[in-house]
């Protein structure tokens, strides 16, 4: 986790001075937490980012791991790939519809849960103009 300095197993500074094009954060136990929370938990460890090149092109991206790091997140690839690739690759779109329809029949949140109104369950893109 990016306050403890470390994340994936990589020193923030090693990250920073490898200055990649994209940077997936991966976040843990935050589902839980209400919008504010949980958005100003995930800007303080995307903000560590700011000197990136990804960071500069709003190519911070965060992911949680209860979502991608498990069976949802094959559900999820097409929006995080139109993230980092952008429509022409994979469709935005579409890739909101195969995450909420995961959810909507393999879940117990309810056949109309949207999940772009659930901080967390899709990713987010960071830095640049957001």
């Amino acid at each position: 986790i990016a306050e403890e300095g470390y994340i994936e197993g990589y020193e923030i500074e090693k990250v920073i001075s490898l200055n990649p094009d994209v940077i997936i954060v991966e976040t843990w136990n935050m589902l839980a937490m209400d919008g504010e929370e949980y958005q100003s938990k995930l800007q303080t460890m995307v903000d560590y980012f700011k000197e990136t090149n990804a960071y500069k092109n709003g190519q911070v991206i965060s992911a949680s791991y209860e979502v991608y790091g498990t069976i949802p997140g094959l559900s999820g690839m097409p929006l995080m790939g139109s993230m980092i690739w952008g429509d022409s690759v994979f469709s935005e779109s579409q890739g909101w519809d195969y995450l909420n329809t995961y959810y909507q029949k393999f879940t117990n949140l309810g056949a109309n849960v949207d999940l772009r109104n659930m901080p967390g369950y899709g990713p987010e893109a960071y830095g640049g103009n957001s």
